[in-house]
């Protein structure tokens, strides 16, 4: 766990799991993902819901490094 400094002086955490304007596309131009951001600081406990066809799979997939963002 690394810290960094703010601009008034006090140290915070950096994030565990960062992502930025995460995009995927599928062949057909089906979009998986549309402009994706979020921060996960340690230690933490986070769960993701959502319908299915939501994009949950999409998106641990391309974390992961399996689909290539758009």
């Amino acid at each position: 766990m690394s810290a960094i400094n703010d601009n008034r002086g006090r140290h915070s955490i950096s994030a565990a799991v960062s992502v930025a304007d995460l995009s995927v596309s599928y062949r057909g131009g089906n979009i998986g993902l549309s402009e994706v951001s979020f921060e996960l600081s340690k230690p933490t406990i986070c769960g993701l819901i959502g319908m299915n066809g939501a994009g949950k799979s999409t998106l641990f997939r391309a974390i992961m490094g399996f689909v290539a963002p758009a």
